[in-house]
């Protein structure tokens, strides 16, 4: 999913503003932000969740910090497994071929994927911001 998430973006840029504006960065983009958003942002939040209900404390900037760092090796992991070593280039010519068939049953998985994420994340802020007021009026 990511992969074939990758390429839409990155081919997306690539006819957008060409070669010379690195699409690959820009196809690198979308699939780290989502994983962050449905990966690490849902441990934190139970991390979170765990410290304050169970040991009635809340960190917030400690598991902030924690959690960006998290990130960054989120971003590493899939910029090596994109972009080093001319990687999209590979992943471009595995879908350069793919039939319109494919394609549209492909972009409605992936239409389907960000929705439900960005759908989830909501869900995830709201909690967060319940739990702040939790933490800040029973805890303090």
């Amino acid at each position: 999913m990511y992969e074939y998430l990758f390429y839409r973006t990155y081919r997306w840029q690539k006819r957008l503003w060409g070669e010379s504006s690195a699409p690959e960065m820009a196809g690198l983009f979308a699939p780290s932000m989502l994983a962050v958003m449905n990966i690490l942002y849902p441990i934190w939040l139970v991390t979170n969740m765990i410290l304050v209900c169970f040991f009635r404390v809340y960190l917030v900037e400690e598991v902030t910090t924690l959690f960006k760092i998290m990130a960054i090796f989120v971003c590493g992991y899939f910029y090596f497994s994109f972009v080093s070593a001319a990687k999209y280039s590979k992943i471009e010519k595995k879908y350069i071929k793919e039939s319109v068939e494919i394609r549209k049953n492909n972009n409605r998985k992936i239409g389907l994927y960000l929705f439900f994420s960005l759908l989830f994340f909501v869900f995830c802020m709201v909690m967060t911001a319940l739990l702040g007021d939790y933490a800040r009026n029973y805890l303090y």
